[in-house]
């Protein structure tokens, strides 16, 4: 018990971790609100839900279509200035965003501009900050910092949707302002952490270096992680399963709107948010005492059980109930999938390492995206979300049946288990 409690004090009293944790929590209030707010406004500017879920399509393609330039940039920059740039770009953007709706200038143009920049941003900058963490905290921290993490992401969402509903009663525009003010406030944060790992400037690494050669460097991370059986499972498995998931959501709460409003569509978001807060209570717990394989195994079927659920429930209660067990376990596999992950490459790679993921992440989910819009013309929400309740189970296989993951065991034990295993590293 005295070894637990010096452990938390480093982490949070030994590092600029605390810092670090407002800055982002500003950033994921901001996420949180816009993730609720801006398809709600596509929505209401031009009266169709499918417009809505193009929009945030759109969105998605566009990030990834910058993952790479971006995390060459995240590599090879200061990452605390890109992460005062990205707060004042998001500042600027809501802000006017919101005086042009204010004004009554704002249509789908303005709505258009708006996500465009703000893709290019997230592009760009968007993984910065989870970068930045592993620079800030100790690998040994890493497990309990993201459990700690969860459970600041489930407090901001089950905030976020809610009070971005309720500012929406009040104006459809006021929550353009909050999130700039978030955003200036994460710029804030931001400019007082000190200490944190930063690419060494004894030129090294010389800028003369050739574009073709940057270029070349920047996609180490993607080729290591489709190269390596054990990363491509990993990857694909996770981003399939969370974009089906995250479409199955998106919609609900498209449909909960129109038929009961705001209000009602945000309890959706808050159930998840319970959910994900009730596992971030025994996250750090958990984590050391159960094996890793078998706090994956049960947060992919958690998943797919409370996905099928939450797509065949009529009532609300009900399908917020489902929600609410499909992402209970998800402190605990981020812990156990990021943390065990972290060990198998360096601080020098974890803009394109992260480059990587986010790319693939962000393309299979502007896909899964897409065709859940089409779906939803064609075949109707129903049938659109039962379809990808189905998807959750069958994209969780490939990692689930791969033969380290289900012997992974805790963390303590982690570094001899690579080893034995044949983990590649980078």
């Amino acid at each position: 018990m005295k070894m637990r409690s010096d452990e938390t004090n480093s982490l949070w009293k030994g590092s600029d971790y605390g810092k670090w944790f407002v800055a982002d929590t500003c950033t994921t209030i901001s996420e949180s609100m816009q993730g609720f707010f801006m398809p709600l406004i596509a929505q209401a500017l031009t009266g169709s839900p499918s417009t809505a879920v193009l929009l945030e399509s759109l969105n998605k393609w566009i990030v990834t279509g910058l993952r790479i330039p971006g995390g060459l940039i995240q590599d090879q920059a200061d990452r605390k200035k890109l992460l005062m740039i990205e707060g004042v770009v998001g500042c600027l953007v809501f802000v006017l965003l919101g005086a042009a709706g204010y004004s009554g200038s704002a249509g789908l143009w303005v709505l258009l501009l708006a996500v465009v920049v703000l893709a290019v941003r997230d592009g760009l900058l968007g993984s910065t900050t989870n970068v930045m963490l592993r620079g800030i905290v100790p690998d040994h921290q890493l497990p309990k910092a993201m459990a700690a993490n969860s459970a600041r992401d489930s407090m901001c969402d089950i905030l976020g949707g809610p009070l971005a509903s309720i500012l929406m009663q009040v104006s459809q525009w006021l929550p353009c302002l909050v999130c700039g003010v978030c955003e200036l406030m994460q710029t804030v944060a931001t400019s007082r952490i000190t200490r944190y790992w930063k690419k060494d400037g004894d030129g090294s690494q010389p800028r003369r270096q050739s574009s073709r050669e940057l270029w070349k460097r920047a996609f180490d991370g993607i080729i290591w992680l489709l190269k390596d059986d054990f990363q491509r499972r990993g990857v694909f498995s996770s981003a399939m399963t969370s974009a089906c998931f995250n479409s199955i959501l998106l919609i609900a709460v498209l449909q909960q709107a129109d038929n009961d409003g705001y209000l009602s569509a945000s309890t959706l978001g808050v159930s998840i948010s319970l959910g994900i807060l009730v596992g971030s209570l025994f996250a750090s717990r958990v984590v050391d005492r159960v094996n890793g394989g078998v706090l994956i195994l049960l947060y992919f079927l958690l998943m797919g059980v409370g996905s099928l659920g939450a797509a065949l429930s009529g009532p609300l209660w009900l399908r917020c109930a489902f929600l609410f067990i499909a992402l209970i376990m998800l402190p605990c596999g981020n812990a156990v999938g990021g943390g065990f992950s972290a060990l198998l490459y360096s601080k020098e790679y974890m803009g394109r390492i992260f480059a990587g993921i986010a790319l693939l992440e962000s393309g299979l989910a502007a896909l899964v995206t897409f065709l859940s819009g089409l779906a939803v013309h064609y075949w109707g929400t129903k049938a659109t979300c039962i379809a990808l309740a189905i998807c959750v189970v069958v994209f969780s296989l490939p990692y689930l049946t791969y033969r380290g993951v289900m012997g992974m065991p805790k963390p303590d034990q982690w570094e001899e288990y690579i080893e034995r295993v044949g983990y590649a590293k980078l």
